[in-house]
């Protein structure tokens, strides 16, 4: 049973201090607790979008599909649910799908019948308030002065 076992992420954000070599759980300071920490899933798709990792879709114990795209603030570690401007052309939801360059493609439907693969292409459009590289937070702000290549600008 391919799709019906293994472990769940926890999908809390760790980060690598690089000099120590070490991970860290979330951000260092209790000011930035996390507000939000989605459902434990497996089987998702990720991509890193400027600042942010993108995710999307899933399985897991409890009900995921409310929280189909999300994405976490590489330099906070915070997630929020992600808002699109546009609406799914097929399957608004789908477990092991493939995202990449913005587009989803492929997944497939978990049904008490079995599981079975479903055609999707479908073309994620942020709301421009993901677009737009958010400020970092004092307290986990790291010294990223060569990261201006990274950075995502708010289309005009």
């Amino acid at each position: 049973k391919i799709f019906a076992h293994g472990k769940l992420a926890d999908m809390a954000g760790y980060s690598l201090n690089l000099k120590t070599l070490r991970w860290q759980r979330g951000c260092k300071t209790k000011q930035m607790e996390p507000s939000f920490l989605p459902k434990p899933r497996m089987r998702f798709a990720a991509e890193r979008y400027g600042r942010h990792l993108l995710v999307y879709g899933g399985h897991g114990e409890d009900d995921v599909e409310s929280e189909a795209l999300l994405t976490l603030n590489l330099v906070t570690l915070q997630w929020q649910t992600a808002e699109v401007v546009n609406e799914p052309e097929t399957f608004a939801y789908s477990p092991a799908a493939t995202l990449a360059g913005g587009c989803i493609t492929g997944g497939v439907q978990i049904a008490p019948s079995g599981v079975r693969p479903i055609p999707k292409f479908d073309i994620i459009c942020l709301t421009p308030a993901i677009q737009a590289c958010e400020p970092m937070h004092a307290a986990c702000a790291v010294a990223d002065e060569h990261d201006d290549a990274d950075r995502v600008d708010r289309p005009e």
